[in-house]
């Protein structure tokens, strides 16, 4: 129980790490503005919104050019050709579109569903310590082992994201080592609350002790 209720405090306090982190690199600092994202002139901006509203797009997440069914399947050669020459001419665009918006006066909402996100990973990554803490004796140790679970999410799913959408890699690379560096944060604190269980001591168990083993009791491989 009592390793349960550390698990559960170091994860919380992880997440108040990454929260602050998020806050201070996307609010407090030039990069993503800078490196990240682009904004549209305001005239080109108008135009594409009032495309988007007069054709009456419904919300989703689009992608253009995008094969059908039957191309896809292979069953329609000539529709899967007609998207390969319109992906080589482009343009490529992928759209996560909300018809509705957004009630600013909500977006706190978007800050508790985000909280409890980062809670719930950092008890993820909390169990799968605790799971690996007999070996990781030492707090170096278990920071290193929760960190190469950020840098191995990092690599294995934003990165993949230049490679099969065409996402810009300099957005993909930066975004990749802000997780890195949030999940060293949180490394720092599960590290220090997720500790391997109590060897046993050596004069409870004496028939453990090196004396009791022979050479002869080795095993040659």
């Amino acid at each position: 129980m009592k390793r349960a209720v550390l698990l559960f405090i170091g994860a919380v306090l992880a997440a108040v790490l990454q929260m602050a982190w998020g806050f201070t690199f996307w609010m407090a600092t030039p990069i993503p503005l800078e490196h990240m994202v682009k904004t549209l002139p305001a005239e080109q901006e108008g135009q594409i919104v009032k495309a988007l509203g007069d054709a009456d797009v419904e919300s989703g997440h689009y992608f253009y050019p995008f094969p059908d069914k039957e191309a896809m399947s292979g069953k329609n050669e000539e529709a899967m050709k007609a998207f390969q020459k319109k992906h080589a001419a482009g343009p490529l665009v992928e759209i996560v579109y909300r018809k509705d918006g957004l009630d600013p006066r909500a977006e706190g909402l978007t800050y508790v569903y985000g909280f409890g996100h980062c809670v719930g990973t950092a008890l993820l990554a909390g169990f799968l310590l605790l799971l690996a803490s007999p070996a990781l004796r030492s707090y170096a140790r278990r920071v290193l082992f929760v960190a190469l679970l950020g840098v191995f999410a990092a690599i294995t799913i934003t990165l993949a994201n230049p490679i099969w959408y065409h996402h810009p890699w300099k957005f993909s690379l930066i975004s990749a080592g802000f997780e890195v560096v949030a999940w060293l944060l949180s490394a720092v604190v599960l590290g220090a609350f997720v500790r391997p269980p109590k060897l046993a001591a050596v004069g409870h168990a004496p028939h453990l002790t090196p004396q009791a083993f022979h050479p002869s009791d080795r095993v040659r491989v």
